[in-house]
């Protein structure tokens, strides 16, 4: 179970990435969860920081939905749809699991790197996740856009070793030879910072489906 959360993650990632990275742009993705009142005041109290008012208030969880969350008007509306036929919308504290409900409860907004969230380690990938890697990349260069054989394929660091990139799944990226070698290299590339908004959203429709944001 927790390979396939990994492999969905991946995917998922691969796909925000091609949709907002080119090859020399590194992509730094949170994951926004909801949070709890207890473990919001416990988790403030541990790093000695001041509180705040709710982010998400029950009598104005709409406007805050927007504001702090970044859900579309068409999203929310959805939200209150079920709501109001009483179906189930699945939200629960990011910490301890406690259900919440928009309309009814205050709570807070916390946020999770994407590789804490679905622990992705940051280690040496195996031959067979730079497989599925290969595989998300469709085995094309994504420099150039070149297809690959599997002697032709490499797998970039995104982030150089040598400016401090890590040895994860989301480091990495499928180049040629010539791009990885005499492109990009040890070049430092541009960051691209997201907010993924998933766990506050309602069930996936058509519109989205298979993403997670």
């Amino acid at each position: 179970m927790v390979d396939l959360r990994r492999k969905s993650a991946l995917e998922d990632f691969v796909k925000i990435r091609k949709r907002l990275c080119d090859f020399m742009t590194s992509l730094q993705a949170k994951v926004l969860t909801p949070l709890c009142g207890g473990c919001y005041y416990s988790k403030i109290k541990l790093l000695e920081l001041p509180g705040e008012p709710p982010h998400i208030c029950s009598e104005t969880w709409r406007n805050d939905l927007a504001w702090e969350v970044g859900l579309t008007e068409k999203e929310i509306r959805n939200i209150a749809r079920m709501l109001k036929q009483g179906d189930d919308v699945p939200l629960r504290c990011g910490t301890c699991s406690t259900p919440l409900q928009y309309g009814e409860d205050d709570f807070y907004v916390d946020s999770e790197f994407f590789e804490d969230y679905f622990d992705i380690p940051a280690k040496k990938p195996s031959k067979r996740t730079k497989k599925e890697i290969a595989r998300l990349y469709e085995h094309k260069c994504y420099g150039c856009g070149k297809k690959l054989s599997k002697i032709d394929i490499t797998n970039d660091h995104i982030v150089a070793r040598v400016h401090g990139g890590e040895n994860s799944p989301l480091n990495l990226q499928v180049l040629c030879k010539n791009c990885n070698n005499h492109i990009k290299g040890p070049r430092k590339v541009d960051t691209i910072n997201v907010h993924l908004t998933f766990l506050f959203r309602p069930p996936p429709s058509d519109s989205y489906e298979g993403l997670t944001w």
